[in-house]
């Protein structure tokens, strides 16, 4: 990736909305929304919320869009990202709604990212199969963008059939909000780039696998005849201190409860046919068989220490993945206080975000 092809670097925070131990829910969102406030203060281009499911104690992020509204009322600048809005699990007409409604409330702030989810466990307690999130999800998005661009439409497919439909709402956004698209599995590379989405990706692995996916969705864009150039994005895990050694050993224990997590969402479950287990083991076994340091050190996901190392690492992974923007996760699970989240905003956003161009 050529540096001079790529726009000016856009960042984010990523959060699931932790909910701490030994405060209320209450507490915890009132926390997560000084957060918001402090970050637009730090001058960041926008806070990533995700969609969580099925963990009590640990996130309350699983109403995303409402979280959203309210992050968007206490700000005036910031853009308010979905990461994500898992397509498959809710009817498309109502995501379509909610998400133009959040574009309304912010006055054309909202950036919408579409993933599947691959936590098994909420599939089932919404009554979906898992077996088919993927197609789902791609005529979800299709319903979606004619709710949000035709005042009057009609829809036949596989899942979702409805007669003449209007909705209210429309986005704030015209001709609706930039669309993102979670990025994981090789075909969601192409699947992207064809339909003319914008992607996030969570790299993990090798370098040159990640580059050559990146590469397959800029030509999948460019064969549809999509003007420009997608935006990419990545997220990352940032921990910023004084030393290296002490960076790395301030974030373990929320990485590594972070990475089990992981483990054991992506990894087999019982749910799911031998095949689909078999392609879900491999992640799940080396999370599970490497200890916390090597992890560290070999996972492009995981940008620990100081200030200067952390830009250039992130400067690198920008050069070498011709990523546009970062979403950067400094609570990484749910056991650092507010003060230490925003202490690591301030500091990418004094000492790392400057050094990368």
């Amino acid at each position: 990736m050529t540096e001079n092809l790529l726009p000016n670097p856009h960042f984010g925070w990523f959060t699931r909305v932790p909910s701490r131990a030994g405060v209320s829910e209450a507490e915890s969102l009132e926390e997560f929304f000084k957060s918001v406030e402090y970050l637009e203060a730090q001058g960041f281009d926008a806070v990533w919320i995700g969609e969580e499911h099925n963990e009590p104690g640990v996130f309350i992020s699983g109403a995303n869009f409402t979280l959203a509204a309210a992050a968007a009322a206490r700000t005036t600048r910031l853009k308010i990202g979905m990461a994500i809005v898992a397509v498959p699990l809710t009817h498309p007409l109502r995501i379509a709604e909610a998400a133009a409604s959040v574009d309304q409330i912010s006055n054309g702030r909202l950036i919408f990212g579409a993933g599947r989810s691959s936590k098994v466990d909420a599939y089932l307690t919404s009554n979906v199969d898992y077996g088919e999130s993927r197609d789902r999800q791609i005529e979800g998005l299709e319903v979606i963008k004619k709710a949000w661009t035709e005042d009057i439409f009609t829809h036949k497919g596989r899942y979702y059939s409805f007669p003449e439909v209007k909705i209210a709402p429309k986005p704030f956004q015209k001709p609706h909000p930039p669309i993102y698209y979670a990025a994981g599995s090789p075909p969601s590379y192409e699947i992207a780039g064809r339909n003319g989405y914008n992607i996030f990706i969570m790299p993990r692995g090798d370098r040159a696998v990640i580059r050559e996916r990146v590469e397959t969705y800029h030509q999948a864009w460019r064969d549809a005849g999509h003007p420009g150039r997608g935006d990419v994005v990545g997220t990352f895990l940032v921990h910023i201190a004084d030393t290296h050694e002490q960076a790395v050993a301030e974030a373990k224990d929320s990485t590594m409860s972070l990475w089990l997590r992981q483990a054991k969402i992506g990894g087999p479950h019982p749910a799911l046919d031998d095949a689909i287990n078999e392609l879900r083991k491999t992640s799940h076994t080396v999370l599970q068989s490497n200890n916390y340091e090597e992890l560290v050190e070999s996972d492009v996901i995981a940008n620990f220490g100081t200030p200067e190392e952390v830009a250039e690492s992130m400067q690198t992974l920008r050069d070498d993945l011709g990523l546009s923007g970062f979403q950067i996760d400094v609570g990484i699970y749910n056991l650092f206080t507010p003060e230490q989240i925003n202490e690591q905003l301030q500091r990418f956003a004094e000492e790392v975000r400057p050094r990368i161009t």
